[in-house]
């Protein structure tokens, strides 16, 4: 008897699961690869029981469909959000192990990387312009000119010039 007891319960545990599962595939975005989709179906499977709606509405499923999607689109497009929601959603996903991620690099990481290759091999030799988007910013021509007029001194010869506009 105590064998037919715990082979229900088993059988009631996987019924439960398969329900919890199939409940969640409708929220799978089209575009999700399944690595993608099996990540984030184990965040919500994690968090489901406390964002269910109450009765009245609220809300609380659109929260963490919206929460799975933060975190994996941080984790899989490399998209930043601010600090606070990220530390939610990373300490929410906190042992979910997915492998194989994507390694992402920031403008900022970028900009460094350049800079410090600048400053060590090319420094004496090249003029690196930056010049973001203003509403006042000089056109390339006259940046051209200003450049020529430097490199006509001894001080600069042979200096090269990198312009980058942002």
């Amino acid at each position: 008897m105590v064998g037919g007891e715990a082979a229900a319960a088993v059988e009631e545990l996987v019924l439960g699961v398969r329900q919890a599962t199939d409940f969640t595939e409708q929220f799978r975005s089209y575009s999700e690869s399944e690595k993608q989709w099996k990540a984030r179906m184990e965040f919500i499977l994690r968090h489901l029981p406390d964002y269910r709606d109450p009765p009245d509405g609220g809300g609380r499923l659109d929260q963490l469909l919206s929460l799975s999607m933060v975190w994996a689109n941080h984790l899989f497009l490399g998209c930043s959000y601010n600090k606070e929601l990220l530390d939610k959603v990373m300490e929410m996903a906190d042992g979910i192990e997915v492998e194989d991620l994507p390694q992402f690099t920031t403008r900022s990481e970028l900009m460094k990387k350049i800079m410090t290759f600048m400053r060590e091999e090319m420094l004496p030799k090249v003029l690196v312009l930056v010049m973001p988007k203003v509403k006042y910013r000089p056109t390339q021509e006259k940046v051209l000119k200003m450049f020529t007029q430097m490199t006509k001194s001894n001080r600069v010869k042979g200096l090269r010039l990198f312009l980058v506009l942002s």
